[in-house]
């Protein structure tokens, strides 16, 4: 989901057909607060492998309203490779892929994360849980070569993964996910590129100490300025419990972790384990990260802003006393203006909630307007949320018309009030 002013945004889904194992990628636009039908992405039989399976769209970034660009990848009967399809003044081009580093037959790369700066200049990562790290670039229209991020094999040799992808302005991006060491534990690694060349990668300063349980990655990154980032994340202690980190970049160097200011006192922090998962910078210095815990009277959300380069104090966010409930999505177009939201347990069902941050005070979490008679079937999922304006907002997500089956829905914020979830307009 991608909202690049109140009422225009793009949102990106796949459709499983009839036939075992072949599914279908659709795209589909909001234009001056109207959903259009859905329109399936052109071109993938005429690509290399030609797609005989399918494909899968994971990612959209729109730089202004009708001009975006999705990354997936397509699938042959062998593995997956990458997918990208570009939207350019509203209209939805052909499928294309992008030739790899090294290409190695036995490894199937895909593109995970996009994001665009301007019309025809977007930055895209990928890899497959197997290869180190790539990332690929649009120039005036053109994607280049994708290329390995410099320095991750000096890492890791057994692989990486991103999670996480910011630019402050074409050729000034960021990236951030986890390797695997030559020990076998998951280290969180950042990488940064400044002016079109991309620097090494390396190891977030202080993880490897810290990660006494072998596992940690980078989960968030943003960046308000060239060269100035925050990457936010996790790692386990020798009792594997999980702990969020902190760690920005000033002129292109990256701090030492540090932990998350007043989690720790938060009431019932000690009965769950807290992640940090997002963030979001106005300005270098000037940042909010949202994450969840569990405690003993339920799941809770909190976030911690930083102004004027100080961080301040984790607040709770509280999402209900329900048997289980987790944030999976959230959005910000000012500090202290962001909307939230993810699923809940209800009695035999889980459901969708929404919440939203205005001026700085969190509002109650409630359910979807609509998306229990839709979710007919039992389940539901809330996975991204875009924010256009301050109470303009579009969550998407699946919900289940009956036992074993999943449809996507929409839902739109106006003027800070959300309406019904609706199904996509034109799917079977």
């Amino acid at each position: 989901m991608s909202c690049p002013s109140a009422g225009n945004c793009a949102a990106v889904g796949e459709l499983f057909t009839n036939s075992p194992g072949i599914n279908k990628v659709f795209v589909v636009n909001e234009t001056q607060g109207v959903w259009g039908r859905e329109q399936q992405v052109k071109g993938l039989a005429a690509l290399p492998k030609g797609g005989a399976t399918g494909a899968s769209l994971t990612s959209v970034s729109c730089s202004s309203p009708g001009n975006c660009a999705a990354v997936g990848s397509y699938f042959d009967h062998v593995g997956s490779h990458p997918l990208i399809v570009n939207e350019t003044n509203g209209t939805w081009g052909i499928a294309k892929t992008v030739a790899l580093p090294k290409p190695d037959p036995f490894v199937y790369p895909g593109l995970d994360l996009v994001t665009c700066q301007a019309t025809g200049d977007c930055t895209a990562t990928g890899d497959n849980g197997q290869i180190l790290p790539f990332v690929v670039s649009e120039h005036h229209g053109s994607w280049g070569k994708a290329e390995q991020v410099p320095g991750i094999a000096s890492l890791g040799t057994r692989g990486g993964g991103v999670d996480a992808l910011a630019c402050a302005s074409a050729g000034n991006c960021a990236v951030g996910g986890l390797y695997d060491d030559s020990q076998g534990n998951k280290q969180a690694f950042v990488a940064a590129e400044a002016n079109g060349t991309w620097g090494r990668a390396r190891e977030v300063p202080g993880i490897a100490t810290a990660n006494k349980g072998g596992e940690a990655a980078t989960e968030s990154v943003s960046c308000p300025a060239p060269r100035k980032c925050l990457a936010v994340g996790f790692y386990l202690d020798s009792g594997g419990n999980i702990h969020p980190f902190i760690s920005s970049q000033e002129n292109g160097i990256w701090h030492h972790i540090q932990p998350v200011p007043g989690l720790a006192s938060l009431p019932g922090t000690n009965a769950g384990e807290p992640e940090l998962q997002w963030d979001w910078c106005a300005s270098p210095g000037n940042c909010t990260a949202v994450g969840d815990y569990v405690a003993s009277d339920g799941m809770h959300g909190f976030d911690v802003t930083e102004k004027g380069g100080t961080w301040g104090e984790a607040r709770k966010i509280r999402l209900g006393a329900r048997t289980r409930i987790k944030i999976m999505a959230v959005s910000c177009v000012s500090i202290g203006n962001c909307s939230a939201g993810g699923w809940f347990t209800g009695v035999r069902s889980q459901e969708v909630f929404v919440i939203t941050e205005t001026n700085g005070v969190w509002g109650a979490a409630h359910e979807v307007p609509g998306s229990v008679a839709l979710n007919r079937g039992g389940f539901a999922n809330l996975y991204s949320i875009s924010c256009g304006a301050p109470g303009q907002c579009t969550a998407g997500g699946v919900y289940s018309p009956k036992s074993r089956s999943e449809e996507p829905f929409l839902v739109t914020e106006k003027d800070g009030v959300w309406g019904n979830a609706m199904r996509v307009k034109g799917l079977p």
